[in-house]
């Protein structure tokens, strides 16, 4: 793992990340606090149809790509096959919810309008397929392309959003309809760009026979099976608790349960562009072990300081950004604070454990922080609203660090305190890190 590409990739999570905080802060001041809720179930949907209709082939492209076990081209048509029949099922639900009333009954229940169900179905699908092609790059380690259209997508989504809310009255519908054309136009690129790629005529395609779809889909979802459900159970355990406060809050709750959310992802950018390197990296011969503790420990330090930032500086900040009307997010956020410790490392470790052979491990973590935060949201919530909710998900960061850390002490025969505790050489090597960013 290169430190050229550990800079870039996390440059581009952070231009990434940082365009993304923009158009949500962008949508929140042109919208109410109502219509922001709304948005933000449009975004949850989006989310929910990206995870559960990805199937583990995402990670199983990268792995199987990255392992040089199948041809690029063979990985690339399996995707196309199974995007292809996922978006005519998609049209359909979306179709029989119209026909059968099923939309509206989601609106009695979740406070969920119709609009948002419709343009959210198509979103994610636009997102899942974007992803798709962005998890075969990986594979193909090209990450310099990938760090690309990752920022692209992000500024494409921020334009077209950007230009109908400064040029018109915005309405939430417009929005969301204008944000899923951003996917669209963010897809069309990835498929320009990556052709060459993706058709098998880069010279740094793997010359394995290709695997036929039929074989290689069941192969494929057969190592993918255990991340896709890591994946949708650890989603819902986090996110699925906007669920819950649509069914006993308010929307504008939801809204702003949703922005502390997004807030707590900023902080969490540095071990996410770590975690999407180490996936592909960790399979392949002479990882570097040592190198990669140096990290979790590096970002366990910079969590704290976000942690003392947000304590100190997160209300009058978010009055800044975003306005007075928007003050319980900053309440949230200082009530999330724990979680950003306490994700810092599973965001890495959970992706070294699957690269490596081992998605039990945070498939065990999604699956026990899902049931426990399920059982302790549907009592904390209606009592407490969304400090209750921030706190069932600090329980279910908690989960996720304890058996991950556990997780990767027995693959690899270590003790906990030997990787985790704080040693000298990190503040030489974060000397080192800093003198290779001013260019000495």
């Amino acid at each position: 793992m290169r430190t050229r590409h550990v800079l870039s990739t996390t440059g581009a999570t952070l231009v990434s990340g940082g365009l993304g905080l923009v158009l949500t802060i962008l949508v929140a001041r042109s919208l109410t606090p109502d219509q922001n809720g709304h948005y933000a179930q449009f975004v949850l949907v989006f989310n929910i149809v990206y995870i559960v209709l990805n199937l583990g082939l995402g990670p199983a492209s990268t792995f199987f790509v990255a392992s040089r076990r199948t041809s690029v081209r063979s990985v690339a048509l399996i995707n196309l096959y199974v995007l292809a029949a996922l978006a005519c099922l998609v049209l359909f639900a979306g179709l029989a919810s119209h026909h059968w009333g099923w939309s509206e009954s989601l609106d009695r229940l979740l406070k969920i309008p119709a609009s948002m169900l419709y343009s959210g179905l198509a979103a994610g699908t636009l997102l899942l397929s974007c992803n798709q092609v962005l998890a075969i790059l990986m594979g193909s380690h090209r990450y310099d392309l990938v760090n690309i259209l990752n920022v692209s997508r992000a500024a494409i989504t921020l334009l077209v959003v950007g230009l109908i809310t400064l040029l018109w009255n915005a309405s939430i519908i417009s929005i969301a309809v204008v944000h899923t054309t951003g996917f669209a136009l963010a897809l069309a690129l990835a498929l320009w760009t990556s052709r060459k790629v993706l058709s098998g005529q880069s010279s740094d395609s793997p010359s394995d026979s290709p695997l036929v779809p039929e074989a290689g889909l069941r192969s494929m979802l057969g190592y993918g099976g255990l991340v896709y459900l890591s994946n949708i159970l650890h989603y819902l355990a986090m996110r699925g608790l906007l669920l819950l406060l649509s069914y006993y809050s308010a929307p504008e709750l939801v809204g702003f349960f949703s922005l502390a959310l997004i807030l707590l992802e900023v902080t969490l950018l540095f071990p996410s562009a770590i975690g999407q390197l180490v996936f592909p990296q960790s399979s392949t011969n002479g990882f570097d072990h040592r190198k990669l503790e140096t990290m979790l420990r590096l970002n366990l330090y910079v969590s704290l300081l976000f942690v003392l930032f947000i304590v100190l500086l997160a209300k009058p900040v978010i009055l800044l950004l975003i306005g007075a009307p928007y003050a319980p997010v900053a309440q949230v956020l200082v009530h999330l604070s724990p979680s950003i410790i306490l994700l810092a490392v599973p965001r890495i470790l959970s992706q070294l454990l699957s690269g490596q052979g081992h998605p039990g491990y945070p498939l065990f973590a999604a699956a026990i922080s899902l049931a426990l935060g399920t059982m302790l949201a549907v009592w904390a919530i209606p009592n407490w609203g969304i400090v209750g909710a921030a706190w069932v998900a600090n329980l279910v960061s908690a989960i996720t660090a304890a058996v991950t850390v556990f997780g990767y002490s027995r693959v690899h025969g270590v003790q906990i305190r030997q990787f985790l505790r704080p040693r000298y050489q990190d503040w030489l090597g974060m000397q080192r890190l800093a003198m290779k960013l001013v260019g000495r």
